[in-house]
């Protein structure tokens, strides 16, 4: 039986009132969708994990509405990450830095650092203001499944589990925030990559590579299997790869998933079992280099979930360029393809 009623609407005082009572709502971002609890609460965010079905060493992001509130919950706060969220807050990046006693180590999977976040969603950051706790919000769905970027697929994923969905349209950015932490003062780890760039960060301090796929590390969106569809599915790097799978499973109902229109390759490999989506239109149509891949990362959750609502047996996904926003996409279709 459902826990709960779950309704979609733009009260941000109902949502607030439910948070203050001890409840987890769904919460617009710029990102994806969060499910959100008070992270001071060992409740809350007990309900967070039980929700979702997320492991309780898999720490959460927790939300602020200012930069004066991360002295709030975190201490030995280094120059540099205090020049990265003025430089990117309010927006899609997030800090890991040593957390202070006031936050429960089950906010934090038991570790002894703190995932910090500045939003920018407008109706988000409302609710912030309202509250008198930070929010940890994790992305709105069951745990290692795509992420929701509209209210609806929140409620498809999610329906019955919590009591409110906080309704703002459709994400903007669309994949989860870049995550960094600073080592030695001088050097960004990039923990998990986002919609701001290596090439971005690169700029303000040396960069450390990401971690890879089978770390034992564990920061959100770290694990080796995430953002997956329930299709099976497969990555490759070439359109001649993409091709031989094809060949291969030619008696297979697939979608292919390609980065934009300008990929083309012989129609003859088009079965009547195939059908092709494509990310964004032709990169060429994009004004500047910085720009490549932000349609695609708008776009990839949702066509992922359509294409799982079509009963296809595979997936075939071709990387994009490896660089921007491409880089991060490119890691999230290798963790949704992985077992």
């Amino acid at each position: 039986m459902p826990e709960y009623t779950t309704e979609i609407g733009i009260n941000i005082d109902k949502a607030a009132d439910l948070l203050i009572q001890g409840e987890i709502v769904a919460v617009p971002t710029e990102t994806v969708y969060g499910l959100a609890g008070n992270a001071l609460s060992e409740l809350s965010v007990k309900k967070i994990y039980r929700a979702k079905g997320r492991p309780a060493d898999n720490p959460l992001i927790v939300h602020v509405f200012e930069a004066d509130q991360i002295d709030l919950f975190a201490r030995n706060i280094p120059e540099l990450a205090r020049q990265l969220f003025d430089l990117f807050s309010p927006g899609a990046l997030t800090v890991v830095l040593d957390k202070k006693e006031i936050v429960p180590d089950i906010t934090t999977g038991g570790h002894s650092t703190i995932a910090l976040r500045i939003p920018s969603q407008p109706l988000f950051r409302e609710l912030l203001s309202k509250l008198p706790f930070p929010l940890a919000a994790p992305s709105a769905n069951p745990f290692t499944g795509i992420s929701p970027t509209t209210a609806l697929a929140v409620k498809e994923r999610l329906d019955g589990k919590i009591p409110y969905i906080l309704d703002g349209g459709q994400s903007k950015i669309g994949i989860e925030s870049t995550i960094v932490r600073i080592v030695n003062d001088l050097t960004i780890e990039i923990l998990r990559h986002g919609s701001i760039t290596r090439e971005t960060l690169s700029v303000y301090g040396n960069i450390k590579e990401p971690l890879t796929l089978d770390s034992g590390t564990k920061t959100p969106g770290s694990y080796k299997k995430h953002y997956s569809p329930d299709t099976k599915m497969l990555v490759v790097d070439t359109i001649e790869q993409l091709l031989q799978y094809l060949a291969h499973y030619s008696e297979t109902r697939t979608a292919i998933l390609l980065p934009n229109t300008g990929y083309a390759f012989s129609s003859s490999a088009i079965t009547v079992n195939n059908s092709v989506y494509y990310l964004e239109e032709d990169l060429n149509n994009q004004s500047a280099e910085a720009d490549m891949g932000l349609d695609a990362a708008r776009n990839l959750y949702h066509i992922l979930a359509e294409i799982d609502k079509k009963n296809y047996e595979l997936i075939i996904a071709l990387k994009l360029p490896d660089k921007g926003v491409g880089r991060a996409l490119n890691d999230k279709l290798t963790r949704a393809a992985s077992k």
